[in-house]
């Protein structure tokens, strides 16, 4: 085979691949190198759905006797955009399904969720994903089982992974820390969670480019209650791990997965109840 026909040949196949090679680098560079700023971007024209599914086993020793629960909750929810201005975007949410059961030594317990379901409250975030302010949520409560109620707030109260403030790079890292406080059921509780995240890539995820971020997080819980007139007091760590791919294009959240694994200790009077607990949170968009 002559020197010509040999390059040729050669050129024929390095050529498409040169072509695959840059087009494959096109998609990448659309992120701008020197930085983009990450913003939420609410389209008023747009509703939302999104299915959150939030699964827990937690394992107490009393005495020496293991008791291990476990809970799952899905809840679908839509998001409309009422308002925006400077300070943030005014969402409705609308509890759209939820569905809530545990299950303990003690049998399955299935929640009466059907006085929310249907029913919406106001929420106001930041662009950087702050949940600011609620209206209209604190009415909206179901049953656990008889004597036991619980608010829907708490599954929104960090509803939205915070955005960094400054311009970010693929490579670059940035920290947030959310902080949540509960008062349900004779208990109050506060949990905070400092996360060092870190955007690695890009990626396709249902027909969106997506930055895929991953986040370290140290969690952490202390509260006090009463429960069966014993007055008691709880603290626990749970260092976890955080996947989201955020639509940079769009300013939406496509998908994102919490996972932590944690353990404590309930202290009563005399007494002091070791604890451990798994949970796993993931919220999609819904097509």
């Amino acid at each position: 085979m002559s020197s010509r026909v040999l390059n040729e040949k050669m050129a024929a196949f390095i050529i498409p691949l040169i072509l695959i090679l840059f087009g494959a680098c096109s998609t990448a560079v659309e992120f701008n190198k020197e930085g983009e700023v990450l913003r939420y971007n609410f389209d008023e024209e747009k509703l939302l759905k999104y299915e959150m599914i939030n699964s827990m086993n937690q394992e107490m020793d009393m005495m020496g006797q293991k008791i291990k629960t476990t809970s799952k909750l899905v809840l679908d929810y839509s998001l409309e955009t009422k308002a925006s201005d400077e300070t943030g975007t005014t969402l409705q949410v609308t509890i759209d399904k939820m569905e809530m059961a545990s299950e303990s030594p003690r049998g399955k317990i299935d929640a009466d969720t059907e006085p929310v379901i249907g029913k919406s409250f106001e929420m106001q975030v930041s662009d950087i994903g702050e949940e600011i302010d609620f209206e209209g949520v604190e009415e909206l409560r179901f049953s656990l089982m008889e004597g036991a109620e619980r608010g829907v707030k708490s599954n929104f109260e960090m509803l939205f992974p915070n955005l960094p403030n400054s311009p970010v790079k693929i490579g670059d890292t940035y920290p947030t820390i959310d902080t949540l406080n509960i008062e349900e059921g004779g208990m109050t509780m506060q949990m905070i969670f400092k996360s060092e995240n870190k955007i690695v890539g890009i990626e396709e995820v249902d027909g969106y480019k997506c930055l895929k971020i991953e986040g370290k997080t140290d969690g952490s819980m202390s509260g006090s209650g009463s429960q069966g007139g014993m007055d008691f007091t709880m603290e626990a760590s749970f260092p976890g791990t955080d996947i989201t791919y955020f639509a940079y294009k769009e300013g939406l959240i496509i998908k994102s997965e919490s996972i932590s694994k944690g353990k404590g200790n309930i202290i009563g009077t005399n007494m002091t109840i070791p604890l451990t607990m798994e949970t796993l949170i993931k919220i999609d968009l819904q097509k």
